[in-house]
């Protein structure tokens, strides 16, 4: 099992400028952990989610529809 120590983690709350999602966001910089953001990027498409790149940040997000 991958460990996420030493990756920073936050949880945004929902920004009503948001073009992208009008929810809570989790931020994560796995610091150029290619296995860690490939596991990242598997749970979000099973949970319907989206993800989108900030310099060194995921962002998570549930897309508008």
């Amino acid at each position: 099992m991958r460990h996420i120590e030493g990756k920073s983690l936050k949880l945004m709350p929902p920004n009503a400028d948001s073009v992208i999602s009008k929810g809570y966001q989790i931020h994560i910089s796995p610091n150029n952990d290619e296995m860690l953001e490939s596991c990242i990027e598997k749970i979000v498409k099973q949970h319907e989610l989206a993800i989108a790149s900030e310099g060194n940040t995921l962002i998570i997000f549930n897309p508008l529809k």
